[in-house]
């Protein structure tokens, strides 16, 4: 336990972080800081409820409504799949990160069904993913982001709690996180 103690008699933690950490509004930034995580988590559930339920179905109503059948060519699998076509003059290849499954029985150079939005040259789906309509609606991109949604949402209650208690132990001339509180002597 000495060897966690300097010779001003401050603990490892307290020297890391206690100077930083000597007025109240820093303790509050700190705490608005670490609001970094559950503001994320939240986010990553709008964009994947919003991806799932709205984005992805439209694109797939544009495509069966104005899409042009297409062919590309399949080039092999690694973390994606790539796909190359020619469509109205224009080569492209690009890595196809959609329901890898529908490319398990392809050779390299086979020819793979697609359908592309005149309007929008660079968007492209495979007809399967149309026709099953692959990543829209109830699936588990929706469960897996809703779920890290809502676990952003409960954080925010639970570090206003802690944030909180620690503000008002603070006040108190308590020690909050092993911290020395601002009427708090240091001890030797």
């Amino acid at each position: 336990m000495s060897r966690l103690r300097s010779s001003t008699g401050r603990s490892l933690h307290e020297r890391r972080f206690g100077w930083w950490v000597r007025r109240r509004g820093r303790l509050k930034f700190m705490f608005l800081w670490w609001a970094i995580v559950p503001i994320t988590f939240t986010a990553i559930g709008i964009w994947g409820l919003n991806y799932t339920l709205a984005v992805v179905p439209a694109r797939y109503d544009a495509l069966e409504r104005r899409g042009v059948p297409a062919t590309a060519t399949f080039a092999g699998c690694g973390r994606d799949c790539s796909l190359r076509m020619t469509f109205r003059g224009v080569s492209r290849s690009w890595d196809y990160n959609f329901n890898h499954g529908q490319f398990d029985d392809l050779e390299r150079g086979a020819d793979v069904a697609v359908i592309v939005d005149p309007r929008n040259p660079s968007t492209v789906q495979t007809a399967t993913d149309v026709r099953e309509r692959t990543n829209a609606g109830f699936g588990l991109v929706l469960v897996l982001t809703a779920t890290v949604g809502l676990i952003g949402l409960a954080g925010f209650p639970v570090l206003y709690v802690f944030a909180r208690n620690h503000l008002r132990e603070w006040d108190d001339g308590g020690s909050p996180m092993g911290l020395a509180g601002p009427e708090q002597p240091r001890t030797p």
